[in-house]
């Protein structure tokens, strides 16, 4: 993608929030760049994709951390699902149980 789309599709999405009674924390959305099928994201457009050694989600789920607020309740560590597949494009799932029932 050019910059002259992300930034028409940015302007779209605005629009979009705007028309649907978005509130100014709504409006002010934090922007990606990304692709699944290469496995990369990036908070800035990049000029060139990373290639796929030096690819990463991480901006991803830094964001997600940073953004989506946790649930209510009793905060604990949750275990880590997000190992690095060695096949790309498979991640790996999982069923957790409360500590209490392990």
């Amino acid at each position: 993608s050019t910059p002259e789309r992300c930034s028409a599709v940015e302007s779209d999405i605005f629009d979009l929030f705007a028309s649907l009674g978005a509130t100014e924390e709504q409006l002010d959305f934090q922007v990606l760049y990304a692709s699944a099928r290469q496995g990369w994201a990036a908070r800035e457009l990049p000029e060139n994709p990373p290639a796929p050694r030096e690819a990463s989600l991480d901006p991803l789920m830094d964001t997600i951390i940073e953004r989506v607020p946790a649930p209510p309740g009793k905060q604990e560590k949750a275990p880590n699902l997000t190992d690095q597949s060695p096949r790309p494009g498979l991640q790996p799932c999982g069923k957790t149980k409360p500590k209490e029932n392990i």
